[in-house]
């Protein structure tokens, strides 16, 4: 094999290309040099990716490796021989030519996951930051029995649900089981979701139909107490009798 291609050869091929901007032929029977990569990527800057790569590699008919003698690492100047497949040298002529050796390209993964992981790490940081101010908003703003609201309670229901999403909801709800029972009745909270039972029961009682006085009772405490925007099936609407009945036979 000859090392580098000849002069004769490159003169040829770059007439070729001036004159038909079609392939030229190039055999295997050449080991490149780093210089013959540079100027094959001279080249795609003159006629195009197409004309030097799509149809000058083409040409050859088969894959076979190409054999660069001295490249040179862009970063640390180490020189090596390498070997590159012909789908590899044909990305490496595209993108330009910019030989990384095998410890630096490591070292660029490891930095890149390095920065990755920290990113990342920020994000979570920041998400947590964001979710310990709405869940300090939502318990100053939701579950302050004496809060004063002028919105009707259908679009407060709506509010605070989307404010809960942001939430701790751990920390919600360990609050609201902390409270008095009756300080946690008259907060915006519940009393949004009790108007909103209410209405998708059609301010009638669920038991017996009834449209008199009206309440939005737990079924299960245990279960949704504290955690009622993520369960509102475990409550339902009963008329006074109807809660006084189900209290005392459960």
């Amino acid at each position: 094999m000859t090392a580098g291609l000849p002069k004769e050869l490159k003169k040829e091929i770059e007439d070729y290309l001036r004159l038909t901007k079609v392939r030229p032929i190039i055999t295997p029977d050449y080991v490149l040099t780093e210089d013959d990569v540079f100027w094959l990527s001279d080249l795609i800057k003159e006629y195009g990716t197409t004309a030097v790569v799509a149809n000058l590699i083409r040409s050859l008919g088969k894959d076979f490796p190409f054999i660069i003698t001295g490249a040179h690492c862009s970063m640390c100047g180490r020189e090596e021989n390498i070997t590159l497949s012909k789908t590899k040298f044909c990305a490496a002529l595209s993108s330009g030519w910019d030989y990384v050796c095998p410890i630096c390209k490591r070292r660029q993964e490891d930095e890149a996951e390095k920065k990755r992981r920290e990113e990342a790490k920020k994000f979570r940081q920041q998400l947590k930051k964001q979710q310990e101010e709405a869940t300090q908003f939502f318990t100053e703003t939701y579950l302050n029995p004496d809060s004063n609201w002028t919105i009707p309670l259908e679009k407060a229901f709506y509010r605070l649900s989307q404010v809960y999403d942001q939430t701790d909801k751990d920390k919600i709800a360990k609050y609201i089981r902390s409270m008095d029972y009756d300080d946690f009745l008259e907060t915006p909270y519940w009393k949004a979701i009790s108007y909103h039972k209410k209405r998708q029961a059609g301010f009638r009682c669920q038991l017996c139909n009834s449209d008199g006085y009206l309440v939005t009772h737990h079924r299960d405490y245990k279960r949704a107490y504290g955690w009622e925007i993520e369960n509102l099936s475990e409550l339902i609407v009963l008329c006074d009798s109807c809660h006084e009945t189900h209290h005392l036979y459960n």
